[in-house]
């Protein structure tokens, strides 16, 4: 079986699609929150000038705006990404797979907080939380999406990393599909 050979096009592309997977469920959920902020603060002058005080308005107020700032975190930080890969400040390394661990979700208010993400966890580079709603439909030979990069890690298997200058995990490849030829 012969590998696919990466590319700076191939890296962009598949970037490009994670995020605008991830941007589809997140984009929504800003605006939502954003309306509801500017409603509450509108409804907490409104309630300052009559009543007084509302510790309770605006602790709720402020909860909402730090959700705000949360979601727009994450937007910024894969901008930073898709740019670092447009740019070509990115390095390709290789990694192995130290340990793996599958999502665990509980369903009740209470038992959420215990939920875990999944995620894998490379020696050098540290971990990697896939997205497991991001399935690829390319029409590549090898499939790159992060839940088939999910089951088909192994203990022991190297991984070829996509790694931005402050060493955080872009992009992942699994070695026995893909090579990398400039690869350090």
């Amino acid at each position: 079986m012969e590998k696919e050979v990466l590319t700076h096009e191939r890296f962009l592309c598949d970037y490009k699609t994670r995020i605008q997977k991830n941007l589809k469920s997140l984009i929504p959920l800003l605006i939502v929150l954003l309306c509801v902020s500017i409603l509450m603060i509108i409804a907490l002058i409104h309630l300052i000038e009559e009543i007084g005080f509302a510790f309770f308005v605006i602790l709720y107020i402020v909860v909402l705006v730090c959700a705000n700032f949360v979601f727009i975190d994450a937007m910024i930080c894969y901008h930073n990404g898709y740019q670092a890969i447009k740019s070509k400040r990115y390095y390709v390394v290789t990694d192995e797979v130290i340990g793996k661990q599958e999502a665990e979700r509980y369903h009740g208010r209470l038992l959420r907080t215990y939920s875990t993400p999944a995620k894998i966890e490379f020696r050098a580079y540290g971990e990697y939380f896939p997205n497991m709603k991001y399935t690829g439909d390319s029409s590549d030979q090898f499939a790159v999406s992060d839940v088939d990069n999910f089951y088909g890690a192994f203990i022991g298997e190297e991984f070829l990393l996509v790694i931005n200058k402050k060493s955080k995990i872009l992009l992942i490849y699994n070695t026995k599909f893909f090579t990398y030829p400039h690869k350090r």
